[in-house]
């Protein structure tokens, strides 16, 4: 019988994890681990036994052949050369040498006993060794020379190898390309402290010797190596020796070192280094016509940008366009290359031309290439007086004058030339520097090249920039560039002269559909990076160009780049299209429900009103703004649905661009640009607060231009073109052509003085600076620094007359001009000017200065309550055809709010002119409702009172109360 406890269905919880088992005790994970840890202590003591016994194995090895190479030497040292086979003395000559070279610096005293053994033996034992020998010999050359570039080993045993090398050469004729190629390195790794001048001199003589006797065994006549030990920079002293070996390279077959160079692109820069090596060996002397040979040789070959630090981005970029590699040279170097830079080098380079035309030009060329922020430099001196150069390039020009016309295919034949390529791009540097250095009365005087010859060049460059937009992928972006400059330049030197028929430069052999164009363009213009500085590195927008068929990827980069290119009014109508669209995007309201902002305007007050109620607006001013004006008895009459606001626009214009306001001056011809005393106020620290209040309101200015140009809005202003300029030219820089716009009796002085002979330069003590005056004090600032200490002579007055003007007509105008086109870019992007010119933007602006045409008037008008041949509308037309230009200019304002026809005609206008029948009775005046263009006449059936009518009621200016 068992006793029952209640425990019988309970279940055993073992807390502790000690439930035993069969393996000694312990759980089965525990047993697992436990055998891991032993494999791998028996696997950790067979590596250290093994690697034991390698060790052991190491060292008993290095004994015995430390053992053997001991009694080696031992032997080797007590042989007689005499009695042993020449090439197992050589072979047991490398063995020691190759482990006692090796060991550093412990072993140094034994292998200074091999190489003396080695030495003595060649001196003394060798002299009669036949020719069945020679190729242990040459073997031993060959070892020796490597031996050079060796690190570990003391430079007196270099030595002492050199000695056994002149040995084996001297008495052996060893020589190979090998051992020149090793004594460039010698001298580069070895001799680089002061103190070495004799050795290296000794060293490039033995150099020398051994090429020569290299090109007599390959009956060549240029052997590559030593151009490593001529570019070497080691030759930090008079080196006469050094500068016969260079000017013996420079003399020779030409058609072999260029048959290198161009295999071998990297062997380029070194030419550099020996010309470093040459002006430093060279210093002070004077330039012969050998040396500047020389020189022409070692720039030749160049096609690299010397930098002094490795390249940042916008200079691997510029070195990318150009097609060029960069050389990096320390400080001391690039100092040494300046010289070449110097106004008496420059000078010495350019009368060599009268000798050898060649070179001189070559020399210009390559200088202007190597290092671009110097080319300044070069291209001043050659400004001098550039007809040398000139007539240098009158074949190229010629070349150039025969493609003329030709096909796309053979331009772009010609452009791939490489010598027509640089030929034409040296040209470009000096002929667009020269047009901004030169007045256009020396246009086609001191150049050499005469008008008909520009002509020519003109006709060669129309089908050149088409083939430069289209072959942007051949590394040319540079001279795309320059050549779009270059014809910037001769087309605005064309508006002055008109020394080219009127629509030369429009491309006629381009069909397209305009409204094909007109599609691409705006799809182009209205992407986010309208305001980027180059669109063409954009990859949406080359891949947008990829996508297009060629004749409009063509017309698009020509509309950014020469717009001219295209007809002006298909230009207007891209414009105008491109601000509907954005008016169209930039607000969510249509029509007349879109919100306005208001302001109320005293017309004794309206310059201050309207800067204070609309200057903060930014690119919200675009938007329509609602204007109620208010004169000395109160509100006028009047509701703003357009017409308002067009008057508002032009009443600020008219009172912003008075002179009176003091924020714009006028020309002598009555054309508006920004008043200079404010930027002298900034220079000087005068009113500094007035000038920048000031500033504001030019910016503000600029938003009201920009608010006409967006409304179609004409206004009755005239920009001087040295000021309009700078809106449509992104980077523009007037020059001393434009001074004539600001003055024309001061321009004519300036021209003078490229005209005296130095002793009259001398007599008038000009110096490089200029005096100012503001309010009634004089100001003497300097045009260059340290100007006041600068005479102007021959030599510099083309660069003071282009200072002179570059201060007057930019820096003066600097902070004005940049206020105004910040304002003016607010409203419209700078991208949407730059497809005109500063005389077509001035039509734009205004309309021109031609005369109403009548008949377009008449024949788009539409009229209510009348019809075309009713009495009234008769006489009409027969008092608008009899009216002064004012007076219809009074009558177009009348109605529109502006004073100017539409630029593209009547037809443009939006809405039509009209004419609308207010009755008979003959007593009322004329009105009209701006905002609609519509003209209320009165059915008068009698010209005289028509005309008396209408005449008061244009000349009353009395705002909207006539309405």
């Amino acid at each position: 019988m068992f006793n029952f406890t209640g425990d019988t269905k309970r279940r055993n919880v073992n807390l502790g994890d000690k439930k035993r088992t069969g393996f000694g005790g312990f759980g089965t994970n525990a047993f697992l681990e436990q055998s891991r840890k032993e494999r791998e202590e028996r696997e950790q003591q067979r590596i250290r036994e093994n690697a034991a016994i390698t060790i052991q194995r190491a060292i008993r090895s290095y004994l015995q052949q430390k053992e053997e190479v001991g009694k080696l030497l031992r032997d080797w040292l007590d042989s007689d050369t005499s009695e042993v086979d020449l090439w197992g003395f050589v072979s047991q000559f490398v063995t020691l040498t190759h482990w006692f070279g090796r060991r550093g610096e412990s072993d140094q005293e034994e292998l200074s006993e091999i190489v003396s053994k080695l030495n003595s033996e060649l001196e003394t034992k060798w002299s009669n060794l036949s020719s069945e020998h020679a190729a242990a010999l040459f073997y031993l050359g060959q070892f020796v020379s490597g031996c050079l570039s060796q690190t570990k080993v003391e430079r007196q045993i270099k030595r002492q190898w050199m000695s056994i090398i002149r040995a084996l050469h001297g008495k052996y004729h060893y020589t190979s390309a090998f051992l020149l190629a090793q004594l460039g390195q010698y001298l580069q790794s070895e001799l680089y402290n002061e103190g070495h001048s004799e050795e290296i001199v000794d060293i490039l003589n033995f150099a020398y010797t051994v090429e020569q006797s290299l090109l007599n065994t390959n009956r060549s006549s240029f052997e590559p190596s030593m151009l490593n030990i001529l570019a070497c920079d080691v030759y930090t002293g008079p080196n006469e020796f050094y500068l016969k070996v260079l000017r013996e390279f420079a003399s020779k077959k030409q058609s072999e070192i260029d048959k290198y160079l161009k295999e071998n692109d990297a062997a380029k820069d070194r030419l550099l280094y020996m010309l470093v090596n040459f002006l430093i060996i060279h210093e002070n002397a004077v330039f012969t016509m050998q040396d500047l040979q020389l020189v022409h040789v070692l720039l030749k070959y160049s096609q690299s940008m010397v930098l002094e630090n490795y390249p940042d981005e916008s200079e691997s970029q510029q070195m990318k366009d150009r097609g060029m590699s960069a050389v990096v040279l320390p400080t001391a170097k690039i100092e040494v290359l300046k010289s070449l830079y110097a106004p008496g080098f420059l000078q010495n380079v350019l009368k060599s031309g009268q000798q050898n035309n060649t070179i001189s030009y070559e020399i210009l060329s390559k200088l202007i290439a190597l290092q671009p922020s110097w080319k300044q430099s070069v291209l001043n001196q050659i400004c001098i007086d550039p007809t040398n150069i000139f007539k240098t390039c009158a074949h190229f020009l010629k070349q150039a004058g025969e493609l003329s016309g030709r096909s796309f295919e053979k331009v772009e034949e010609a452009f791939l030339s490489g010598d027509f390529y640089n030929g034409l791009l040296f040209f470009e540097e000096v002929y667009s520097y020269w047009l901004i250095v030169s007045n256009d009365t020396e246009s086609f005087k001191k150049t050499g090249i005469d008008e008909e010859v520009v002509k020519e060049f003109c006709k060669f460059l129309k089908p050149l920039c088409s083939c430069l937009a289209m072959k942007a992928d051949l590394g040319t972006k540079y001279l795309r560039q320059k050549t779009f400059t270059l014809v910037d330049q001769l087309y605005l030197k064309n508006l002055r002269l008109k020394f080219l028929p009127p629509d030369f430069w429009l491309v006629k052999q381009r069909s397209y559909n305009f409204d094909k164009l007109l599609s691409y363009v705006i799809q182009d213009f209205m992407e986010d990076s309208v305001g980027a500085d180059d669109d063409d590195d954009n990859r949406e927008r080359e891949a947008f160009l990829q996508s297009i068929p060629n004749t409009y990827r063509e017309m698009l980069i020509l509309l950014k780049h020469v717009p001219y290119f295209i007809p002006f009014n298909d230009r207007v109508r891209i414009f105008q299209q491109l601000v509907e669209i954005d008016s169209q995007s930039s607000s969510p309201y249509w029509g007349f429900m879109e919100p306005r902002v208001k302001a109320e305007i005293r017309r004794q007050n309206l310059l201050q009103d309207a800067f204070e109620a609309f200057s903060k607006m930014g690119n919200s001013f675009k938007n329509r703004i609602q204007v109620e004006f208010f004169n000395e008895y109160g509100p006028e009459a009047g509701i703003d649905g357009g017409g308002i606001t067009k008057e508002f626009l032009t009443s600020v214009v008219k009172e912003g661009f008075d002179p009176a306001q003091g924020l714009f001056k006028e020309t002598r011809d009555n054309q508006i640009y920004p008043n200079e005393e404010i930027c002298i106020k900034m220079k000087l620290g005068q009113d500094v607060y007035d000038a920048r209040g000031k500033l504001e309101y030019i910016q503000f200015m600029g938003m009201c231009v920009g608010k006409c140009l967006y409304e179609n809005v004409l206004i009755d202003v005239s920009f001087a073109p040295f000021f309009i300029n700078k809106w449509c030219m992104d980077g523009f820089k007037n020059t001393i052509n434009d001074l004539s716009y600001l003055d024309g009796e001061l321009f004519k002085n300036l021209i003078k003085l490229s005209n005296m002979s130095s002793e009259e330069l001398q007599h008038i003590d000009l110096v490089f600076a200029i005096d100012e005056k503001v309010d009634d004090e004089t100001v003497n600032f300097e045009l260059i620094p340290n100007g006041r200490s600068l005479k102007v002579d021959k030599s510099n007055v083309q660069y003071y007359l282009h200072k002179f003007a570059d201060f007057k007509l930019n820096q003066l105008l600097l902070p004005q001009t940049k206020a105004f086109l910040s304002g003016l870019f607010t409203i419209i992007p700078r991208k949407w000017f730059m497809i005109f010119d500063y005389y077509e933007l001035q039509m734009l602006i205004s309309g021109g200065k031609k005369d109403v045409d009548v008949n377009d008037w008449q024949e788009n008008v539409e009229y209510g309550g009348y019809l075309p041949d009713d009495v009234s509308i008769q006489q009409f037309w027969e008092i608008v055809d009899e009216m002064t230009p004012q007076e219809k200019s009074k009558l177009i304002k009348f109605v529109t709010s502006v004073s100017r026809a539409p630029l593209l005609g009547f037809s443009v206008l939006n809405p039509k002119f009209g004419i609308r029948n207010s009755g008979r009775d003959v007593t009322r005046l004329p009105t009209a409702s701006t905002c609609v263009n519509l003209l209320k006449l009165p059915d008068y059936q009698d010209k005289q009172i028509m005309r008396e009518k209408l005449l008061y009621a244009i000349n009353t200016e009395s705002g909207f109360d006539l309405s």
